[in-house]
């Protein structure tokens, strides 16, 4: 069998370091991530967003949150963007998703410790992107692997449907998460008011 190539994979960063190097804490990330003042992911893996460090630096550079040096800063920020302001443009960006080491193993039909053990020994699919200790996968490399050994049609057609409909679904329940967040911000302020 032949051996696949050993590239390094790109590394990302999770909300957990941006928020920590930040010094704010999770709530206020996730808030701060689900609206429209905060840059769209460049991936994801699974559920997992991950940001290109010098994407994230550059948000937190330009918000006041770490100073020219990447140390948290507490000094007074210039406020809240005015209603009819938009997003600076580079904030809008479409992921790109990648497949998880189990999403792999399911669209193969395989189990999810024969691919870990062939990735072990070299001949398994080798991951193309980090987010901390989370590996992805991209899907050429993947149906590459099943068609290797065998185990999809060649051009792998069904899986690569079968990658599009999880991707769907993906994008339909993060965008319910979305607007559900967006519903209980309306709620509190009802609630208040």
């Amino acid at each position: 069998m032949n051996q696949t190539s050993m590239s390094v994979p790109v590394s990302y960063e999770a909300g957990f370091d941006i928020y920590r190097r930040a010094g704010i804490k999770k709530a206020t990330f996730d808030k701060l991530s689900s609206g429209p003042w905060c840059p769209q992911p460049d991936i994801y893996i699974g559920f997992q967003p991950g940001w290109k460090p010098c994407r994230a630096t550059r948000w937190l550079k330009e918000t006041g949150r770490i100073d020219v040096h990447g140390r948290p800063a507490r000094a007074d920020r210039a406020g809240r963007p005015r209603r009819d302001e938009e997003p600076p443009r580079w904030y809008r960006k479409r992921p790109v998703r990648y497949l998880t080491a189990a999403e792999a193993a399911r669209l193969l039909g395989r189990e999810r410790k024969i691919i870990g053990r062939m990735k072990t020994a070299g001949y398994g699919p080798q991951a193309a992107v980090l987010i901390g200790d989370l590996e992805g996968y991209d899907i050429g490399e993947v149906v590459r692997l099943g068609e290797q050994y065998g185990w999809v049609e060649p051009g792998g057609a069904s899986v690569r449907q079968q990658w599009k409909e999880l991707c769907r679904y993906r994008n339909r329940s993060l965008k319910g998460r979305t607007m559900a967040t967006k519903a209980r911000k309306r709620e509190s302020v009802a609630t208040v008011a």
